[in-house]
């Protein structure tokens, strides 16, 4: 495998501050982790 790098994980953020266009759902998780309540809907449909 050596170098490669697949692409999801290349250009995944890696904080919720990099995230570019999902204001509305980095809202909602950080509100979450830091009220301790973590809807298992939240993580659903993210892959």
């Amino acid at each position: 495998m050596g170098g490669y790098l697949a692409l999801y994980r290349k250009y995944r953020p890696n904080n919720f501050n990099d995230l570019v266009g999902q204001s509305g759902v980095s809202t909602i998780i950080k509100n979450e982790i830091l009220n301790n309540k973590i809807a298992h809907e939240s993580f659903s449909s993210l892959a």
